[in-house]
């Protein structure tokens, strides 16, 4: 029975984490499939379920999806095996309650009616080494009609997977020439910048502003053991001169880890203390080892089967970036930037980063991207920036702009003629 879009706030209760338009039952208008999260749920929570709504024309039917819980951070759609008709992918921030494990991305087959199956160990087998999936793209980088999947996570690397001529995604992030740019990637962009024919990436990362990168520019390493049944302590450790030192103070890592107090029962003992004095090689090697190398948001640029990154001017460094958009903003035919992000919810220790006000960066082609001064560009929206939405008005572009627990807001740039 068809409902009111009204009738959405029925689900006002999920905490949606990804949206996507498309034509699910090839009836020529658009559906809507709609991916949830939440970190401090039961990985079985009803909450956690995908769900997909048919449109109708005259009001929409929320319809049947198979029965998975997903702590998602992004949906994407392609034709994946060239049927005609559009497939999921549906990526997974990480396990709840169990950072930094991940595990959960998947893959739907569509059959041509809106109806799907998890086709997951057909289509992804190694799913579980995307890591925490942040954003992911399907693009066809290879010219030959069939999309490439391209994800970027937290705490891990840039991967690009090919399918293989079984039509089984296979990694191939080494032959990209992505597979040592480790960040903790927070956001992905596709858009053909330099105007050669094929795709190139904008990629989020946290910036150098901040306490990790000024203590630890050399890149940092994650340790957990995600084999127990009891929940992780994730510890982070900060690279100096080729050893890796907890960042953690004593107080903070002991209080989770009451059984190293022995071993150092003093902070002057603790403060000289590698990650290798804390924790025998027996016990590292049986823990999920994640990195970070690069921490500056930047631009992947397509050479003709390889990825070459390139960093943002340093203003793009100011603040960690959440969400992208690419669009010609000052009317002289080349894709621009725009970056939004901050993170006010932080440790004491660490600090608030509120230093993105939103900020353009104009396409110079041959000479790479240039900061617009916000006394240019006119924008100064604060809060945490967590989507951005351009829709072309002519001569206008309209912003559309989502912040953590703030309203929606709306902006006008009115380009040059």
């Amino acid at each position: 029975m068809p409902v009111a879009v009204s009738d959405f706030s029925k689900d006002a209760g999920y905490e949606d984490a990804g949206a996507v338009f498309f034509d699910a039952d090839d009836d020529g208008d658009l559906d809507l499939l709609v991916a949830s999260g939440g970190y401090s749920l039961n990985p079985q929570a009803l909450w956690l379920r995908p769900r997909l709504y048919l449109n109708h024309g005259n009001g929409w039917a929320r319809d049947s999806f198979p029965d998975v819980r997903i702590n998602a951070s992004c949906v994407t759609v392609a034709d994946l095996d060239q049927d005609g008709d559009q497939d999921i992918f549906i990526g997974e921030r990480v396990t709840p309650g169990r950072f930094p494990e991940s595990s959960g991305d998947r893959i739907f087959l569509n059959d041509g009616k809106g109806h799907f199956s998890d086709r997951t160990t057909q289509f992804l087998p190694d799913h579980a080494t995307l890591g925490m999936v942040t954003q992911a793209s399907f693009q066809d980088l290879r010219g030959d009609k069939v999309p490439e999947l391209v994800t970027v996570s937290d705490w891990g690397a840039i991967q690009i997977w090919e399918k293989d001529r079984q039509g089984t995604f296979r990694n191939a992030s080494e032959k990209w020439g992505t597979l040592a740019l480790t960040g903790c990637w927070t956001a992905l962009a596709p858009a053909d910048l330099d105007g050669d024919g094929d795709m190139d990436f904008v990629v989020g990362n946290m910036g150098t502003n901040g306490q990790w990168y000024l203590t630890a520019p050399q890149g940092m390493n994650l340790y957990a053991d995600t084999h127990s049944t009891v929940p992780p302590v994730p510890v982070v450790a900060l690279l100096d001169q080729g050893k890796e030192y907890p960042y953690p103070s004593r107080d903070e890592l002991f209080g989770q880890m009451p059984e190293l107090k022995k071993k150092y029962p003093d902070y002057i003992g603790y403060s000289k203390a590698t990650i290798t004095d804390l924790f025998s090689p027996d016990r590292i090697g049986k823990m999920n080892r994640k990195e970070v190398r690069e921490f500056r948001t930047g631009v992947l640029e397509n050479s003709g089967g390889t990825f070459r990154f390139r960093a943002l001017p340093v203003q793009a460094q100011f603040a960690p970036v959440y969400a992208l958009a690419v669009a010609d903003f000052d009317g002289d035919g080349k894709l621009d930037i725009m970056l939004g992000g901050n993170q006010d919810k932080a440790r004491v220790r660490l600090g608030k980063s509120d230093a993105n006000l939103l900020q353009v960066f104009l396409n110079r082609g041959t000479a790479g991207f240039e900061y617009m001064p916000q006394a240019l560009n006119g924008l100064f929206v604060q809060g945490d920036v967590r989507s951005l939405l351009v829709l072309n008005k002519g001569s206008e572009l309209a912003i559309l702009i989502g912040r953590n627990d703030l309203p929606l807001k709306t902006l006008q740039i009115a380009r040059k003629r």
